[in-house]
């Protein structure tokens, strides 16, 4: 059987949701409430529907009145290359964004090819408490700004993958690896626009701030950045991901 739509509008006391894998799925509605949704590699979905969750009465229709509802913590829309910002119901890539995406802490839209630049920022500015997030092949100069200007960016990001990412350019990313004072992790890896100095030079600079916090230094990656680039190396090295003795332990 090939399922095209899912309808769990109805199902109100739900708060996470996998579909993950679906590849013939082409239309979701969610209840309100939900916390958690993993909607990866659905290749052909094209509507989201999803409601604030609020106290008070609920409709038929999933319309509510009453207080704001906690949002989305995770977001996983990985590979769903055919939703586009108007198949999203819900406003979660629209300018009020932030009732849907103030609490969210993971977010992956890689390859979301249809998502605008614009519609993305957007959410990224209002997510005030994220702390992972994947953008693989769709990361932009603009989405990277709005999000370094985001609360989320000096209190709680501390990963941060843009891999094969071809319009990004090393300004946005100098910057968010100087406002995200938490950042840990930044994945450049086939990021052509990138030059063979920021691609080099970001990741261990963030190693040197992360091991210099770890032994009571306090110390701006901006004077790291410009001690290192004196040496960088002309061609890219190997971008790897760097992890603090707390995260290595914890991967044993």
């Amino acid at each position: 059987t090939i399922v095209k739509e899912i309808d769990l509008s109805s199902l109100t006391h739900l708060e996470r949701v996998s579909v993950r894998g679906c590849s013939n799925l082409e239309v979701l509605r969610l209840p309100p409430g939900i916390l958690a949704l993993d909607a990866s590699s659905c290749t052909k979905l094209k509507k989201i529907s999803m409601r604030m969750q609020r106290s008070g009465h609920v409709s038929e229709d999933n319309a509510t009145t009453g207080t704001q509802g906690l949002g989305l913590a995770a977001l996983n829309l990985s590979g769903c290359r055919s939703l586009a910002p108007h198949g999203v119901e819900g406003e979660i890539f629209g300018p009020g964004t932030d009732q849907f995406t103030r609490n969210l802490v993971e977010a992956d839209l890689s390859s979301t090819l249809e998502l605008t630049d614009l519609s993305i920022a957007n959410m990224l500015r209002s997510a005030t408490k994220l702390a992972s997030l994947s953008l693989r092949y769709v990361a932009t100069d603009r989405m990277i700004n709005a999000l370094a200007e985001s609360n989320a960016a000096a209190s709680f990001l501390y990963l941060v993958d843009v891999a094969f990412s071809s319009k990004l350019t090393d300004a946005s990313v100098q910057l968010i690896a100087t406002k995200a004072t938490h950042l840990q992790r930044m994945n450049l890896r086939g990021c052509r626009s990138i030059s063979a100095a920021c691609y080099n030079e970001v990741p261990i600079a963030l190693q040197k701030r992360l091991l210099n916090k770890e032994l009571g230094r306090n110390i701006l990656i901006d004077d790291i950045l410009k001690r290192s680039r004196a040496s960088s190396m002309r061609a890219k090295g190997d971008n790897v991901f760097f992890f603090s003795s707390e995260t290595r332990s914890r991967k044993k």
